[in-house]
């Protein structure tokens, strides 16, 4: 039920308990068509509580034309950092990039077939409780559809707090 943290010469070690990971699900595709205007992801986002530090996987299936692209980021409460690294896949290309939340977005160029995306990162939180909330759009408007896929998934781990 614990987990070793830190331990030293001449110090006794110290533990933390372990608690089960948070994992939220999206139950059904979402869609954008004809917008750049970064929106809430429905389904994918974590509740931060003051002080607390969590680590993060974003998993994404999504469509998009090679026109619209897509664009990514995450907000976070005030008083609150965020640092992440995306990976992106699609049918020629492979992207790494690092990115900070302020926001810092990540763009991926859309195949107009479904394509996928890792996001993994931290976030630890200030005084102020609030979301690590996903978000999403085009990254050019476009009239088509950009689409995230049923059963794309945020896991996340408290690692503090």
């Amino acid at each position: 039920g614990q987990v070793l943290t830190a331990q030293g010469a001449g110090a006794d070690p110290a533990y933390a308990s372990i608690t089960t990971p948070t994992i939220t699900r999206k139950t059904a595709d979402e869609t954008v068509n004809n917008s750049a205007v970064l929106q809430n992801d429905d389904h994918l986002y974590l509740a931060l509580g003051a002080n607390e530090v969590w680590a993060f996987e974003l998993y994404l299936v999504f469509s998009s034309s090679a026109t619209a692209n897509f664009q990514a980021a995450f907000i976070v409460p005030s008083g609150a950092t965020a640092d992440y690294m995306s990976v992106a896949v699609s049918s020629d290309v492979t992207y790494l990039a690092y990115h900070a939340a302020a926001p810092n977005y990540v763009v991926v160029r859309g195949q107009g077939a479904n394509s996928g995306i890792i996001i993994r990162g931290v976030v630890v939180n200030g005084a102020t409780a609030g979301n690590l909330q996903f978000q999403w759009a085009q990254a050019t408007a476009e009239v088509s559809d950009t689409i995230i896929r049923a059963n794309s998934y945020l896991i996340a781990h408290k690692v503090a707090g």
